[in-house]
């Protein structure tokens, strides 16, 4: 005997179903540089033009969509910077007792936010949802940069025998270590190898980004819209 044949029903180790029906499970998956939209978008085309070749009865309903996950980052990110501009104007003129300030930092977030977009569109890098992350988590930090300076300003000018240029000036050093600080606290992240430094590459270089922009418009632009 070479061998022994008999009936039997062939295992089955995975099963899928929906609405009580057998199903086919079909995974899409993105490469580690692709634009989870883009290719949401693309997918979602393709499947709207070849529907109607489908056989009678063939439905595709999405299981799970990555790019809802950045869509709700970006929300997230849009109620951070709204949120971030209210508070941070709130606390300007309950304690500072002016509008100019509050008008600086709602004109200056934004910039920051912007400039750290582009640049990370020009070095490549997609808005996924750790650069989304990065950019909600350097709110506080970059709002707490604009109201030090402005705050300083303002003390220094009821003092009396300082201009606001001045008052800059002496604010510089100590704004531009406190950034470089934080800044040096995320630089390890982004050399971090592996899938580990796949995820915290770009929310490294998203938030020391943002730092950089709000080090920079603090210390130049903060003070002229102070005058």
């Amino acid at each position: 005997d070479v061998a022994e044949i008999r009936l039997a029903t062939a295992q089955e180790w995975t099963r899928v179903t929906a609405d009580g029906k057998s199903a086919v499970l079909v995974n899409i998956r993105q490469a580690p540089d692709a634009n989870s939209l883009a290719l949401t978008d693309t997918v979602k085309a393709i499947l709207a033009r070849e529907a109607p070749r489908f056989p009678p009865g063939v439905v595709i309903t999405p299981y799970y969509d990555q790019s809802d996950l950045v869509r709700s980052a970006a929300s997230s990110v849009r109620d951070a910077i709204l949120i971030g501009t209210l508070l941070a104007g709130l606390v300007l003129y309950v304690f500072l007792r002016s509008l100019r300030f509050v008008l600086v930092v709602a004109i200056l977030l934004p910039a920051v936010l912007a400039s750290t977009a582009l640049l990370l569109m020009a070095l490549g890098l997609s808005l996924n949802i750790m650069t989304l992350g990065g950019m909600a988590a350097a709110v506080g930090l970059v709002v707490d940069d604009i109201v030090v300076m402005l705050e300083y300003i303002t003390r220094k000018l009821s003092d009396g025998g300082a201009t606001v240029l001045e008052a800059a000036s002496e604010m510089a050093r100590p704004l531009l270590g406190s950034s470089l600080a934080t800044i040096i606290v995320f630089t390890p992240l982004a050399f971090l190898s592996g899938v580990t430094g796949g995820f915290f590459k770009a929310l490294a270089i998203t938030m020391a980004a943002a730092l950089v922009f709000s080090m920079v418009y603090a210390l130049t632009v903060a003070p002229l819209l102070a005058l």
